[in-house]
């Protein structure tokens, strides 16, 4: 073979080898395990309060009742909690009447809980190593609270997206903002079943927007307070001097 070809065939072989390890180390970064999904994560936080009785009765004392109502303020139950009961028989008592102290006393709290606009969901029997003991009932307010990712990381590849996952760079606000928008977290572990509208609140909502009753927007944070560095574009004070 004349040199000059010999030497033309190495050089287009050289050059084919670094492109295709090239590809090749391309896809292994962009499909080199799970990536992270930067979405919301729902967490369950647990508050609980024990709500003491006297040996064999049923009635709500006056200041289990200050310190349930103490409980009530400071957790500040709202939408999308979840209330249980949890009850057991007293030590040592057995039978038939046993089983209606804890039915009545558990009917004693739920009651007072209504009277505070607290709905409870169930009564859970049997709460494991955690339920009460003695002549208590104990309060449990199941709560999810939304996790926010920890975006932009700018870790994205944007020439190498190949996944149907949010980027972890220009996806992040939409990400953020669904979390901090979302009225009831437990709905990012399961959604809610299809119910129909409700009507009152709906023809409230028309009603105040017509009123001019409606909430103001919340305002946005100033660009230059955001970034330091950058401009804040719209009508305010610039720097600059004029005589």
């Amino acid at each position: 073979m004349d040199p000059k070809l010999r030497t033309i065939a190495r050089v287009f072989a050289i050059l084919f080898v670094y492109v295709a390890g090239g590809l090749v180390s391309g896809c292994l970064d962009t499909f080199d395990g799970a990536p992270t999904r930067r979405e919301p994560q729902p967490n369950l936080v647990e508050y609980r309060h024990d709500v003491e009785f006297v040996a064999e009765r049923f009635s709500l004392g006056r200041e289990q009742g200050r310190r349930l109502e103490a409980f009530l303020t400071r957790v500040g139950v709202g939408y999308g909690d979840r209330v249980y009961l949890a009850a057991a028989s007293p030590e040592g008592a057995q039978g038939e009447s046993a089983g209606r102290l804890v039915e009545r006393r558990a009917e004693s709290v739920s009651s007072f809980l209504g009277l505070n606009d607290v709905k409870i969901d169930a009564l859970i029997d049997d709460y494991g190593d955690g339920a009460p003991l003695g002549d208590a009932v104990t309060v449990l307010v199941h709560r999810y609270v939304v996790g926010l990712p920890a975006c932009p990381d700018w870790t994205d590849k944007p020439e190498k997206k190949f996944i149907n996952h949010p980027a972890n760079n220009w996806s992040c606000a939409t990400v953020i903002n669904f979390g901090m928008m979302v009225a009831d977290p437990g709905d990012l572990v399961r959604g809610r079943e299809a119910g129909p509208g409700d009507g009152q609140m709906l023809a409230g909502s028309v009603d105040r927007y017509r009123k001019g009753e409606t909430k103001a927007l919340m305002d946005d944070v100033n660009t230059a307070d955001t970034f330091p560095g950058g401009s804040s574009s719209g009508s305010g004070s610039g720097s600059g001097s004029g005589n």
